[in-house]
């Protein structure tokens, strides 16, 4: 068995290439399981360590963040491998986007959005400059920079969309599946398929 460890809004987009984009194993040969971050890993250590003693292999995908959220590649990489001692557990990790910079889940899905739509971004950033230049005119800090993730969720928004569709992005669904959407033939997915593909092809 192989058990992926994740931090839980990334979940679909994994689901997703290892059974439509990846050609991955048979429905009972993996499992996704929600950590809920990498604070949270000795609530579940048993999860890993039962997989191991039955010969199974466990993945950790998380979030390597940035300092400015008390993360960053370095640190968040040294934070799970001492997690490995303290608990007594193994697993094998990969942290967002690429595994060897600061980021996390949002950004990689930035980098491999279709290059058709791409010009969505650049109305965001427009906006945020016009935010951060209203906070350089004001005595004080008055709007927030929207998060990445408000970021994914207005560039998804902004596609004309059923009402049922609606329904499924108020609930989180991406729509993975619409290529008019996402490129998952971008050299930017290269390191996560190089991280699950020897665990996940049959």
């Amino acid at each position: 068995m192989v058990r992926i460890f994740l931090e839980g809004k990334e979940t679909k987009f994994i689901d997703y290439l290892i059974r439509n984009t990846w050609g991955g194993r048979p429905l009972n040969s993996f499992e996704l399981i929600n950590a809920g971050g990498w604070t949270n890993i000795h609530l579940i250590a048993n999860k890993f360590k039962e997989n191991t003693d039955v010969g199974g292999t466990n993945l950790v995908i998380f979030d390597a963040d940035t300092l400015q959220n008390e993360g960053g590649f370095a640190r968040r990489l040294l934070q799970l491998e001492e997690k490995k001692v303290e608990h007594g557990i193994d697993f094998k990790l990969f942290l967002f986007p690429n595994d060897q910079s600061d980021g996390d889940f949002e950004l990689l899905l930035e980098q491999i959005v279709n290059p058709n739509h791409i010009g969505l971004f650049t109305c965001f950033s427009t906006y945020e400059s016009c935010l951060n230049q209203l906070n350089a005119n004001a005595p004080t800090v008055i709007y927030k920079t929207p998060m990445r993730k408000a970021k994914i969720y207005s560039f998804i928004d902004a596609f004309l969309k059923s009402r049922d569709e609606n329904e499924q992005m108020k609930k989180g669904d991406w729509f993975f599946h619409r290529s008019e959407y996402w490129d998952f033939n971008s050299p930017n997915l290269e390191r996560l398929k190089d991280f699950l593909l020897p665990h996940i092809v049959i």
